[in-house]
Formats: C-alpha cells, sequence, structure tokens
C-alpha cells in the first residue's frame, strides 16, 4: 500500500505547485479504505533524522541516487495526500491528525495542518477550527502560515458542507489574524490577509484588502 500512496503524491504533483487527485493512482488508494489510515498517520508522522540525510548525501556523492532512502518530506507530503483522497471516510481520524500538532517537529505540525486542510471539516469542524486557531500562534513561521491557509480552507469547506449561511467559528480567529498583519514573515502576513478576506470580507475591506 505505501508504494500506491508514493506514487499518488508522484502523479498529484501537477508540476505547477498545484495538486490534483485526478489521477490513476488515487483509485487504488481508494481501495484500501479506513485500513490505509493508521499507514497514513505514521506517514503525516514522519521526521527526518541526522543519519537519513547522511545516508542519503552519501548516495548522492556515489552517484547511486536510485538507492536514496525516501526524504520524510516526501513521505509526509504522501500521507496528507492520500488523506485527502479518502476524505469521505477520513472523519474518525481527524482527532488523531489534530494531536500532530502537538509534534515536536515543526515540519510534522506543518503536514497535520495540509491534512486538516482537506479532512478537517469532516467531523463537523469544531476541534479542527479550534485547533487550527491555536496554530496561528505557533513558534514555526511556516507554521502560522500553513495554519491561515488551512482555517481559510476549513471556512470555505465547512460552508460548502453545512450551508453558505452557518457559523464555521473561524471568525474567532478573526483577532489572531490581524496581529499577524505585523507578523515579521511575509509569508505569514500575506497567509494572513488572504485567510481574512476569506473568513471576514467585511474586515478585510476595513483593512483596505480586496
Amino acid at each position: 500500500m505505501t508504494q500506491w500512496v508514493l506514487e499518488l503524491a508522484q502523479e498529484s504533483d501537477d508540476g505547477e505547485g498545484g495538486v490534483s487527485i485526478d489521477v490513476p493512482a488515487a483509485g487504488a488508494v481508494r481501495c484500501f479504505g479506513p485500513g490505509a489510515f493508521p499507514t497514513l498517520l505514521t506517514m503525516l508522522g514522519t521526521r527526518e533524522n541526522s543519519m537519513g540525510r547522511s545516508i542519503g548525501r552519501y548516495l548522492d556523492q556515489e552517484g547511486f541516487t536510485r538507492f536514496r532512502p525516501t526524504p520524510a518530506a516526501s513521505i509526509r507530503r504522501a500521507g496528507w495526500v492520500a488523506f485527502w483522497a479518502l476524505e469521505d471516510q477520513a472523519g474518525p481520524e481527524v482527532p488523531k491528525i489534530i494531536g500532530l500538532l502537538s509534534d515536536p517537529d515543526p515540519e510534522v505540525r506543518n503536514a497535520a495542518l495540509d491534512a486538516l486542510y482537506f479532512v478537517g471539516y469532516r467531523d463537523g469542524g469544531v476541534a479542527s477550527v479550534q485547533s487550527v486557531i491555536e496554530a496561528l500562534r505557533d513558534s514555526s513561521p511556516r507554521v502560522r502560515a500553513s495554519a491561515a491557509a488551512t482555517l481559510a480552507g476549513l471556512n470555505r469547506r465547512l460552508k460548502n458542507s453545512l450551508g453558505a449561511n452557518r457559523d464555521t467559528g473561524c471568525r474567532a480567529a478573526v483577532p489572531i489574524l490581524l496581529s499577524l498583519f505585523h507578523d515579521p514573515d511575509r509569508q505569514v502576513r500575506a497567509s494572513a490577509e488572504s485567510a481574512l478576506l476569506e473568513i471576514d470580507p467585511a474586515t478585510a475591506a476595513r483593512q483596505g484588502l480586496k
């Protein structure tokens, strides 16, 4: 199964920075159903270690790139892409994905946010929204930026699922998003602005955004 998941991650790359699961490997991954989730959670939580990096550098230097271990970043990406492919069955797994937001590795936290972007709404969204709002205060700029993007995605998917006039809970993040307008990291600032436009267009307009 792991090989199919890794193949899905490769096929899903559209070559322009986007992701698509309208690919043959997605059908193969869906055949595994909920039985895939333990493996996918493990993949999301994969960390890079110093030995793995050393082995990878050695193999590159010696020209044995075909034997290079799969990088941890690629494994994590495969995990969240596969969760997306299985989103209609992923509701019971959302609390476990949320648990990865407490991982000491910021790259794991980032991968968990990527997964929540696509499946966090499947359990009704309450726990996911609150956890992602908390991630807006993460010590890692990359995680803060991802949290803002994920919150915008959750807001959109919850409205599509529950109805356009339903309260998604995402507006509770507005004060934090406004504070992130002054974040020292440019990507965090841009992500916060985009999230505010999605979640609270009126407040965004008052901030001069459109």
